[in-house]
C-alpha cells in the first residue's frame, strides 16, 4: 500500500481557504459592537429580546462560530447563535453590562489566516477540536502551524511591510503606522495577519482605504509563507477523518 500523502488540487484548496477566511471576516464584522470596541472583543446581541444583554466574544468563539456557519450552514447575518453547547453555555452567563466587557479565551487563539499546523500538534488538536464528520472534504478547521514551521518570512517586521508598502503607495503615507503599531505590540508580519481591517481602522487609526489595502497584503504575504512551507513538506492539513474519507482529485 502507498503511504504517500493524497494529492489535492491547489485550485479547490485555495477556494476552500478563501472561503473559511472570508466567512470568518464576515462574523467578525457582524459582531463588531460600537458599544464595547476592544482588540479581539466582539458582542453578540439577541435582537429578538428588547433592551437585551451583550454577550462577549472572544477569537476563540468567533473561530467556533465561522466553522460552525461553514460545515452546518446557518445564519450568516449572525442574529441567531449557534445552537452548541459551547454558545448555549456562553448565553448562560450574562454578567452585568458595564462600559467594557471582555471575555478571556480558554482556548488557543489561532490566527484568522492560517491555514496549516505543524504535524507534531495535529492530533491532539483535532481530538479536542474537531468532530469527526464531514470536516476533512472541504471546511475543515485550520490551525497555526507551530513555532518550529514558521519561517523567517513571519518574522518580517512591520516596518519593513509598511515601507514596501508605502514604496508602491506613497498617497496612503503607510510609515506613519509604524508607532501606533509597535505601540499595539504589532512588530511582525504573522501578528498583523490576525487582526481585521476594522481593528486596523479602530485602533491603528488607518483610513478604509489604507487598511483594506494592509490587510490585503498582509494576507498574500502570508499565503506565500505558507505555500513555501507547504513545498518543504515542513506543515500538513488536517483531516477531520483520513482514515475514512477519500479526498477529491
Amino acid at each position: 500500500m502507498s503511504t504517500s500523502p493524497p494529492v489535492r488540487n491547489p485550485d479547490t484548496q485555495r477556494s476552500s481557504e478563501a472561503m473559511l477566511f472570508n466567512t470568518l471576516r464576515l462574523v467578525q464584522e457582524h459582531l463588531v459592537c460600537p458599544q464595547h470596541p476592544g482588540k479581539n472583543q466582539w458582542c453578540w446581541v439577541d435582537r429578538r429580546t428588547h433592551d437585551a444583554e451583550h454577550i462577549p466574544l472572544c477569537f476563540g468563539d468567533i473561530q467556533l462560530w465561522t466553522k460552525h456557519l461553514l460545515l452546518h450552514g446557518g445564519d450568516i447575518s449572525c442574529n441567531l447563535m449557534p445552537n452548541t453547547a459551547h454558545f448555549e453555555q456562553l448565553q448562560k452567563f450574562r454578567g452585568p453590562r458595564t462600559a467594557s466587557l471582555c471575555r478571556t479565551p480558554t482556548e488557543p487563539v489561532i490566527g484568522p489566516s492560517s491555514v496549516l499546523v505543524n504535524s507534531s500538534a495535529a492530533n491532539s488538536l483535532a481530538r479536542s477540536n474537531m468532530p469527526h464528520c464531514g470536516l476533512g472534504r472541504q471546511y475543515a478547521m485550520y490551525f497555526e502551524y507551530s513555532d518550529k514551521s514558521s519561517g523567517e518570512e513571519c518574522e518580517c517586521s512591520i516596518k519593513k511591510i509598511l515601507d514596501v508598502l508605502h514604496a508602491r503607495y506613497p498617497a496612503f503615507d503607510y510609515p506613519k503606522y509604524a508607532v501606533p503599531l509597535q505601540r499595539l505590540g504589532i512588530h511582525y508580519l504573522i501578528t498583523a495577519s490576525m487582526f481585521d481591517v476594522m481593528f486596523y481602522i479602530t485602533r491603528v487609526g488607518m483610513v478604509v482605504g489604507a487598511a483594506h489595502m494592509f490587510c490585503a497584503w498582509v494576507d498574500m504575504e502570508m499565503q506565500q509563507v505558507k505555500l513555501g512551507e507547504r513545498e518543504q513538506g515542513g506543515a500538513v492539513h488536517i483531516d477531520g477523518n483520513e482514515d475514512k474519507e477519500s479526498i477529491d482529485p
